[in-house]
């Protein structure tokens, strides 16, 4: 799948998911941010590839490299 994310690294676009899915509740904005969305559907499109179950939260998490609950 080629998205404007395929030129970053993984690592970083997960740091930066991870980052902002953090700060939900500070700033509830960022839920309906386009930007998010497709950040976190990029990722799930690389996550799926590599055959994480995306609505199993622990493979998710774990595939993320971090907690993010």
């Amino acid at each position: 799948m080629i998205t404007k994310f395929n030129t970053f690294d993984v690592e970083e676009l997960k740091l930066v998911y991870v980052t902002l899915h953090g700060t939900l509740r500070r700033v509830p904005d960022l839920i309906d941010s386009k930007f998010l969305e497709e950040l976190q559907s990029h990722l799930h499109s690389l996550a799926q590839i590599e055959g994480i179950e995306i609505t199993d939260h622990a493979q998710w998490e774990k595939w993320l490299g971090k907690t993010i609950l």
